[in-house]
């Protein structure tokens, strides 16, 4: 079995989980704020801040390609 490399790109008002190894899409998920940093992908979790309409920051790490939320912190 082949080693999937996740790599997550922003595309308009979604983030799309992506694997490097044969390009197919894995994963969708919905932004919901403005993206202020990131993504970071590291092995099978995504790190991003956004920020949302009135300004908060918050940030969130995931894991891929589900973008299930693993914790959240204060940026």
């Amino acid at each position: 079995m082949e080693n999937v490399i996740y790599n997550v790109i922003v595309d308009g008002s979604h983030f799309r989980c992506m694997d490097t190894s044969n390009g197919m899409q894995l994963g969708l998920s919905g932004i919901n704020g403005t993206v202020i940093s990131g993504p970071i992908v590291s092995g099978d979790r995504m790190t991003v801040i956004l920020k949302d309409n009135l300004g908060n920051q918050k940030g969130y790490v995931m894991k891929l390609p589900s973008f299930n939320t693993i914790t959240t912190f204060s940026a």
